[in-house]
């Protein structure tokens, strides 16, 4: 027993001595106007107290006295300005210590002795408990009770704020109190740091969650520094918020951490002791020590383990709670009783205490829902089940049953859980008013409870088999159905899918359903459900199955799993909008891959129509292609990888589908699509021309490798100022390939699209990336029967460059633009939605064949070298041939004047300028040139490293020019393109070197001299010269820095040449007259030799001479 609550020494424990002063002073001058003991439990005394504050309102305070160990604690809460342990608590604590304390003592010791003498309860309680119900039931429900908390969650950081929960239990009700504050983990646990208040909202401390929470609670108090009651009727969902941090903590019962458990059930039964009827609250699986706040909902706290949860029962929160603390009933009260339950209207729940309600054990109930065929519909009732007895709900004359009791031997009496009857049929009235809101249905809530006709309105029927059911049957309630016998909903005995062709690109899908021999048209059905919905391409169907009604009387229900992919099929092609109802569907033949897998998905699938339409369907969905053998005249052997894209261009030949090929740069498409031409002349097919469109500075390129490779095809080039003299030609089938540009095909889009080609081909098809481009508009004039594109970088910038290339090549594939935003664009690039990203992936597979150096790698020899060649055009060609006129007529003057032998550093001189004019014209200190700022290699170079960057490839680019060089960084810093330099200037070389070596440039400028010899680069798997030298040899030791031991990656070299020009010369000299390509590079050569002027004539020739 508590010998005293206060002490004068606890208050220096809370109290500064100032505040001790004018606290003193306060009580001294008569200010005190009254305390109230509120509550007391255990070791805990609240009080509220009113203090003077002369001329305005008087300052109230709620003080909690808690006895510790050796002292008591005070928390006091005051509404003048300084608010928490101030004078006016003082005052007040004075006031109790001198008044209130002895008498609350003896009380309590009276009590406590009278309690162990007299089990029975005074007369006077139950009327003491009834005035603190009614009090309660007037009291007005805070605003806040209804906050909505939004959604955070953070993890806490130390110090940590920690939520104290105090439950005091008054004669009719148990009330919370809580305190806030910041704890440090210390050796003996938590130690406080410092109180909270409620206008604390930025402290380190203070995670999102706490910030939401304190904001939740500041309408109650701004200062949480000291216990506070929680009302009443605050919603329980701050309380979950509160408890879900993991940092609420019960303090009278060893600091037990609180966690929220699921819900439980509670029951009332009256129980006889000693005379007296005492209400008693059962609560499922609980311990005995548990309270009930009287929250929105009820909300329990188990006192001996922490767990905490929603109480499941049917009456008013606060009522409840008062009936948990109900003092016994004796005979002599049962008037007071019986007006209470009457005026409470608890006769069901509650009955007036008989020895049939008190003696008799309770057993619970098991639910059961009974649904029962009544013409024409289904009729729902609710029954209870106690062994082998069933009650209705709502059957209440008899509330005892008999049974035979196994470990008695002989029948026993049993009382049935009205309380619980009634709470198990408001779940399910709650249930079916769901359902009837859901439904729109003007149906009353009420049992028996009829569902809607069932012919009339079989989707509600079906929501309410379909999802109410099962939702009660994961409540534990077990159904009972006595149907009708006649089936609503039937599911398809067979499927039937028939394919016929269209067009060459389109193909007619028909789906039906054999229902009792009869076959339904599936796809009008679906396409009439599918606009009635809001799916998306990634939203799962809202339902397990879908229902379709074709004759009005019964409805087909297909599970989701079998529809979903012709569904998803609908949803990504079409818009809503332009859908129709007809009994096919026209697609594109390029989804028959897509329709392969459903087929083989769908059970008892029949395949009608044309075969060979499901044959292409399953080699799009397995990448089954045959093999063909290379064309005869195929001056080149293919490599495996290279034969491969020569059996997807025939397959896409052979099913009218288009395709682009993405390899990698230097991987041979142009070689794999001339192999592709070749094949269909030799098997009789290219009747009309094909027609290949590249940039301008590719056209000599393509017609030089078909003559190389494939000799057999007669190519033209339509292009240039007199090409309409060639038409004749073109119009009359007289060549196999015709090669344009990308600008002469905009002009003479009406010309070319006159006249019908066999083949198209885009090199460089991201020249077509945007759909409204004139490039892209001219291309899709022409009338070409299959569709190719070449390009190494399908996709630059965004995805739609990707559609704008598949919108050429097969149009309906992805849908138009604005469906493939929709669906791809925005869910991959905006969402990162990596479903949408499979997808797409998936679609396009067999139309988009890539290959990198890497994946081929094993086939390809240690070293690869190529030539690209470059075409000069505009001011940079006019300039060229200019300035060789002059060039030619100074040669002729100096060997007239001195002799070849002894003209040859002014010859070189010469040459040098023509060979600068080629790289880039500012190379060449003439005004004339300076005035050109258009260079096509330069062009050229930018875009290969462009793309090899793209690759991921390190790449070395050599230079015999150290101002060539200062240009091409220019372009690379305009690009930003990490790189790094090394000419005869470079100072600190070695660490240049390990720049590149070890990091992550990829870009690396030589000059050939100073970079041409002694260095090891072989991180670098990629070398360009940008220009020739004359002695190959020198070329082929800075090709080495990269090809030497060490290098353990496939090396590519590429050779930038200018077409008709001195550059070109010089490669043919290199392999044709090399001791005049050595005379022409040493200054002393070691070999005697001369320049003829048959040399200089081949050196010099004008771009006529090969026109």
């Amino acid at each position: 027993m508590i010998q005293t609550f206060l002490k004068q020494q606890d208050f220096h424990h809370a109290f500064s001595n100032a505040t001790l002063g004018r606290g003193k002073h306060c009580f001294k001058a008569g200010q005190v106007l009254s305390v109230r003991i509120d509550q007391v439990k255990s070791n805990v005394v609240s009080l509220i107290s009113h203090i003077d504050n002369h001329e305005a309102s008087p300052h109230e305070q709620h003080i909690i006295i808690r006895r510790e160990t050796g002292h008591s604690s005070i928390n006091g809460d005051c509404t003048c300005n300084t608010g928490f342990n101030c004078k006016h608590v003082v005052a007040a604590l004075l006031h109790f210590i001198e008044y209130q304390q002895q008498p609350l003592l003896q009380q309590l010791k009276q009590d406590q002795t009278s309690t162990d003498k007299q089990p029975s309860v005074p007369e006077n309680q139950w009327a003491v408990w009834y005035q603190q119900y009614q009090r309660r039931k007037k009291t007005t429900p805070e605003t806040y009770k209804t906050i909505e908390l939004p959604a955070a969650s953070d993890i806490p950081r130390q110090p940590t704020v920690l939520y104290l929960l105090q439950p005091l239990t008054s004669a009719a009700s148990t009330e919370l109190f809580f305190s806030i504050g910041l704890y440090q983990q210390g050796l003996n646990g938590w130690q406080l740091i410092k109180p909270l208040t409620g206008n604390v909202t930025t402290h380190p401390a203070l995670t999102r969650e706490d910030q939401v929470i304190i904001g939740a609670l500041k309408p109650i108090s701004d200062m949480f520094a000291f216990d506070k009651r929680l009302q009443p009727t605050i919603n329980s969902e701050l309380l979950k918020r509160l408890i879900t941090t993991g940092r609420a903590y019960l303090v009278q019962t060893e600091g037990h951490k609180l966690f929220l458990d699921k819900s439980r059930h509670a029951s009332l039964r009256w129980a006889e002791v000693k005379g007296h009827y005492k209400l008693e609250t059962v609560l499922q699986n609980t311990s005995k020590n548990w309270i009930s706040l009287a929250t929105t909902p009820t909300f329990y706290i188990d006192e001996t383990s922490g767990a905490c949860g929603i109480i499941e029962q049917p009456l008013d929160s606060g009522l409840f709670d008062a009936l948990r603390y109900m003092p016994g009933i004796s005979t002599s009260q049962f008037d007071e009783l019986s007006g209470f339950i009457q005026q409470e209207k608890l006769s069901k729940v509650l009955p007036l205490p008989s020895p049939e309600t008190t003696n008799t054990p309770i057993a619970s109930p098991k639910p059961k829902l009974l649904i029962q065929w009544i013409e024409s519909h289904y009729a729902v009732n609710a029954m209870f089940v106690y062994g082998q007895q069933h009650f209705l709900a709502g059957d209440t004359t008899a509330d005892t049953y008999h049974t035979f009791s196994v470990e008695q031997g002989h029948s026993v009496t049993l009382k049935r859980d009205i309380a619980q009857e009634e709470a198990l049929t408001d779940e399910l009235l709650n249930l079916l008013a769901t359902f009837i809101e859901h439904c729109q249905l003007t149906t009353d809530v009420s049992l028996p409870f009829a569902l809607p006709d069932a012919k009339a309105d079989p989707i509600s029927n079906y929501q309410f088999f379909s999802q109410q059911l099962s939702q009660l049957t994961q409540k534990g309630w077990t159904v009972d159905i006595k149907d009708s016998g006649e089936k609503l909903f039937i599911e398809p005995e067979q499927w039937s899918i028939a394919l016929q062709p269209e067009t060459q690109s389109q193909v007619l899908i028909n789906l039906t359903v054999n229902i009792d021999g009869e076959d339904i048209p599936l796809l009008p059905l679906l396409i009439d459900w599918l606009k009635r919905t809001t799916l998306q391409p990634d939203d799962p169907l809202p339902d397990p199955v879908v229902l379709l009604h074709p004759n009005g009387k019964r409805w087909i229900t297909l599970p989701a799993e079998d529809i979903a992919p012709i569904i998803g099929i609908l949803v990504e092609l079409y818009d809503r909008p332009a859908l129709k109802q007809k009994p096919g569907l026209s697609l594109p033949k390029a989804v028959l891959g897509r329709i392969h897998q459903l087929t083989e998905q769908l059970h008892n699938i029949h395949r009608q129509g044309d075969k060979a339409l499901f044959g292409l369907g399953k080699q799009l969905s397995h990448d089954l292609m045959e093999v063909v053998i290379p064309p005869e005249g195929l001056q080149a052997q293919l490599r495996d990888y290279q034969h491969q894209g020569l059996n997807w261009l025939q397959f896409l030949r052979k099913s009218h589908l288009g395709g682009i090929l993405a390899d990698d740069m230097g991987l041979g498409k142009t070689l794999q699509t001339l192999a592709h031409i070749l094949y269909e002349k030799e098997q009789g097919r290219l009747r009309q021309p094909a027609l290949i469109v590249a940039p301008t500075s590719l056209l000599e390129n393509w017609q030089k490798e078909a003559n190389h490779f494939t000799p057999q095809l007669t190519t033209l080039i339509w292009h240039g100022t007199d090409r309409m003299k060639l038409w004749s030609q073109v119009a009359g089938n007289a060549i196999d390939m015709l090669i344009t540009s990308y600008g002469t095909l905009q002009r003479d889009a009406a010309h070319l699209a006159s006249r019908p080609f066999y083949l198209m081909v885009l090199d460089e098809a991201q020249s077509i990336k945007n759909a409204r481009s004139k490039a892209a508009t001219a291309v899709r004039l022409i009338d070409a029967q299959h569709r190719l594109c070449l390009t190494g970088t399908p996709v630059e910038n965004h995805l739609e460059e990707l559609w704008a290339l598949f919108d050429f090549l097969t149009p309906g594939l992805l849908g138009n633009k604005q469906q493939f935003r929709r669906l791809y664009r925005k869910p991959i690039e905006q969402q990162e939605n990596s479903q949408s990203q499979a997808e797409l992936t998936q679609r396009i597979r067999p139309f988009l064949l890539r290959r990198t150096k890497a994946q081929v790698a094993k086939e390809l020899p240690a070293k690869t070298e190529m030539t690209k060649l470059v075409c000069l055009t505009g001011k940079q060609r006019k300039l060229y041939a200019t300035l060789r006129e002059i060039m030619a007529d100074k040669v002729s003057s100096l060997i007239a004047e001195k002799g070849l032998k002894r003209s040859q550093i002014e010859i070189l001189d010469i040459l040098l300028k023509l060979r600068q004019v080629c790289c880039d014209p500012q190379l060449v200190k003439l005004p004339e040139a300076q005035q050109v700022t258009q260079s096509a290699k330069r062009e050229m170079l930018i875009d290969m490293l462009e793309q090899l960057v793209a690759e991921d490839r390190k790449i070395l680019v050599f230079s015999q020019f150290t101002s060539m060089l200062q240009l091409i960084e220019k372009e690379l810093n305009a690009k930003q393109l990490s790189y790094v330099k090394l000419t005869g200037q470079t100072r600190n070389r070695q660490a240049v070197i390990e720049e590149f070596q070890q990091g992550e440039i990829p870009i690396f400028l030589l000059s050939l001299k100073a970079g041409g010899v002694g260095l090891n680069l072989t991180a670098a798997d990629t070398v360009i010269h940008y220009d020739p030298w004359w002695n190959p040899a020198v070329q082929q030791q800075a090709t080495d820095r990269a090809y030497r031991i060490g290098q353990d990656k496939p090396v590519f070299v590429y050779r930038l040449v200018t077409q008709h020009s001195i550059e070109e010369q010089m490669l043919m000299l290199q392999a044709k007259k090399q001791q005049l390509a050595d005379a022409l590079y040493n200054e002393a050569p070691t070999v005697k030799t001369s320049l003829t002027d048959e040399d200089l004539a081949l050196l010099l020739q004008p771009f006529d001479h090969h026109e």
